[in-house]
């Protein structure tokens, strides 16, 4: 049984419509141009490439026979003779048997392929919906990672808007099993430092040069100096422990004088000429060449700190590191440190001074800037090879998703895997159950070529013309398997020569034995799904009910007949084939209506309750202002034509000589309503000239000056 019909993107279903039944019996109500007939050709032929977006789910292996425009021109209008239909007839017990069996059991293999389609779909549906949901979780890594300062955007080109490409994407790098040693944050920097607006190289920072080691390990601040302290003033210098306190005061004595000099210190005249010859004897040249030796190392000391690293143009470097200035400043208070202690050496060299070392600081420096160094020429290499460098961010940037979502990776694999498995066991089934299939169709084809006829579809057809009153023309045999048309004394009548409602009939007639019969004595019975496309459209109404009874007494309750459904505009037609009694309504059949609108057109069901005339279908479309301006102006001029012409029994063109509807307000409207020819439509319409609101107030005066107003507000309410 066929359970879903979907149609979209084709003809006036611009979005996806559906019918969705459980139900034999289909009715489907709809006006002309509102899409009925798109259904019918598309269950006509669902494989054709026009259908791809439309879909049909159950009715595994059934026929699907259609009668509408296509069925009648391809058998009817496009050759002299129409194929005949072939009848279980000739008595034959044992054919019978096997015919008998092998069709019950095509029905009972038919239901387990159906169930188990409807297993499978099941089946898949839940890892169908499992794996989306982990697609989705995998999709975080856009939401995450797109947008913002972009700079990992180029990563993520190709499968922004798809899920399933950006995992195809992710699932193509391989699970490394060890966590990567970066950050998105990490590759964010690279980018960021690679991107256009960072061209510029950077400069690598100058090394620290401090080379004074020689003089903070020099001998001379090792040592004491003093003078040469031998002879009774030297031993009495000596053993005061005050050289550098007499040297001190040397400088205050004024040697050139003749007479005893005053002491520096005690102001008595007490520096005679030998005083100076023994104090000159101590502070001899040895003695001034080492503190010659102390001040040209100040000097070159001094010299040096003069000349160091500043670095504080280098702050401004991506990479600078702030701990430079922090040694640097440790160096600084070292080497002032020093200055001291040479300074204090100098004035008292008696003194040994141990010198703050310096180069482990130095070297601190260097290892630092050293660091800086290697990021810059990292850098300046990659700024030299960018597109290398982007390649080398987009792999790492891969892997450590795929490391991040191994998890989800790893679920959807296994979930495919499943997929693959459950295709593999139905497909297997499938296999075996077709194979039965086509053994026990054989069967029944082996067994049919003793036991059919063409003949008593001829007799049957005929049989229903003389029944509802037509004995002008036949159908004849004609040669082996066919049959002609032939009117009496003209035994090969073409068909063209039939009116419309006649063409109607025997056409529908023939297709009536056809969906009953067999096509070929080697063809297999299988479900039949049979759809009518409003077979009642160019009759009159006593061959529409004479059509409604043959469809409810030969198709509806027909036992080879799985499925039907009726196209119809004709809601006298669709009440005709509507059951009376609920109980075998609501078991049987299905109600649905098509409409259309400027959004397309829809399929709704439809409610017993809401069968109405004609009449009241014009006003329910004419209440919708959203349908198309053509079928709303029309169905305006079909109730006026209606009412004023049957309920009044006025003559239509008096309706419009009211004055009350010659203002220049309601001039189109006047126009439109009063041509004639309408129900031919004939009628040239301008949908520029339409305007809602103006024909509907034209509408509601009509009724109101002809004493209707109270009918048109009871009518104006139907939605």
């Amino acid at each position: 049984m066929l359970t879903k019909v979907s149609l979209s993107s084709i003809a006036s279903f611009k979005e996806e419509a559906s019918l969705t039944t459980d139900k034999k019996v289909n009715l489907v109500y709809g006006l002309n141009g509102s899409g009925k007939s798109t259904i019918g050709r598309f269950l006509r032929n669902p494989q054709d490439v026009i259908y791809s977006k439309c879909s049909l789910q159950g009715a595994v292996g059934a026929k699907f026979i259609v009668f509408n425009e296509d069925f009648i021109r391809e058998n009817f209008f496009e050759s002299s003779s129409v194929p005949g239909i072939f009848s279980l007839s000739k008595k034959n017990s044992e054919a019978e048997r096997i015919i008998a069996n092998a069709s019950e059991a095509i029905d009972d293999i038919s239901r387990k392929i159906s169930d188990d389609d409807l297993r499978k779909m099941e089946d898949l549906s839940k890892i169908k919906k499992e794996r989306e949901t982990a697609i989705d979780k995998i999709f975080d890594i856009k939401r995450k990672y797109s947008g913002g300062d972009r700079v990992l955007d180029y990563c993520l080109e190709g499968v922004l808007t798809n899920k399933d490409k950006l995992y195809d994407r992710l699932s193509s790098f391989n699970f490394s099993g060890r966590p990567p040693e970066y950050t998105v944050t990490d590759l964010q920097g690279e980018a960021r430092l690679l991107s256009a607006d960072s061209e510029a190289r950077e400069e690598l920072l100058p090394k620290f040069v401090f080379n004074v080691a020689e003089l903070e390990n020099h001998e001379a601040f090792k040592i004491p100096i003093v003078g040469v302290l031998t002879g009774e003033f030297g031993e009495f210098i000596n053993k005061l422990k005050h050289s550098d306190w007499v040297r001190e005061g040397e400088r205050y004595i004024d040697k050139g004088s003749a007479s005893p000099s005053p002491c520096p210190f005690c102001q008595e005249k007490t520096i005679g000429s030998k005083f100076l010859e023994n104090l000159n004897a101590c502070f001899d040249k040895t003695f001034e060449n080492r503190i010659s030796i102390l001040k040209d190392v100040s000097v070159r000391y001094r010299d040096a700190a003069a000349a160091i690293q500043n670095y504080s143009a280098f702050r401004s470097s991506k990479f600078y590191d702030q701990s430079i200035d922090k040694v640097h400043q440790s160096i600084v208070a070292e080497i002032e440190k020093n200055i001291i202690l040479i300074d204090k050496k100098i004035e008292n060299p008696s003194e040994v001074v141990e010198f703050y070392e310096t180069s482990k600081l130095a070297e601190e420096i260097n290892i630092l800037v050293g660091g800086v160094n290697a990021k810059v020429s990292a850098l300046n290499e990659k700024l030299g090879n960018r597109k290398a460098e982007f390649t080398k961010i987009y792999q790492k940037f891969w892997n450590l998703m795929r490391w991040e979502y191994d998890h989800s990776v790893a679920h959807i694999k296994e979930l495919d895997e499943k997929r693959d498995k459950v295709l593999a066991a139905y497909n297997k089934s499938s296999s075996l159950l077709n194979s039965q299939l086509a053994e026990n169709s054989e069967k029944i084809r082996g067994a049919r070529k003793s036991t059919v006829n063409i003949d008593d579809a001829i007799t049957k057809i005929n049989g229903e013309l003389v029944n509802i009153g037509i004995v002008d023309f036949s159908l004849q045999k004609h040669e082996q398997h066919l049959y002609r048309l032939a009117r009496e004394g003209h035994p090969n009548c073409e068909f063209k020569t039939l009116s419309e409602g006649e063409k109607t009939i025997i056409a529908f007639l023939y297709f009536c034995e056809l969906v009953v019969g067999i096509e070929s004595p080697d063809e297999t019975v299988r479900d039949r799904i049979v759809i009518l496309d409003d077979p009642v459209s160019s009759l009159s109404h006593i061959f529409i009910f004479n059509i409604g009874r043959l469809i409810i007494h030969r198709l509806f309750k027909s036992n080879t007949i799985k499925q039907i459904f009726v196209l119809t505009h004709s809601l006298y037609f669709f009440y005709e084939l509507t059951d009376i009694h609920k109980e075998g309504r609501d078991a049987n059949q299905a109600l649905f209506r098509v409409t259309k609108s400027g959004t397309g057109s829809q399929i709704s069901t439809m409610k017993y309750e809401e069968l109405q005339n004609d009449y009241h279908a014009y006003w329910q479309i004419i209440n919708d202002p959203s349908h198309h301006p053509a079928l709303l102006a029309n169905c305006m001029r079909n109730i006026i034509e209606y009412f004023f012409g049957f309920v009044e029994k006025s003559s239509f063109g008096n309706v419009f000589q009211k004055s009350e509807l010659s203002i220049p307000k309601f001039q189109a409207f006047n126009r439109y309503m009063n041509r004639e020819s309408h129900s031919l439509g004939q009628n040239i319409f301008d949908i520029k000239e339409f305007d809602f609101e103006i024909f509907k107030e034209g509408l509601k005066v009509l009724f109101t000056i002809c004493g209707y107003e109270s009918h048109y507000k009871k009518m104006a309410k139907i939605i």
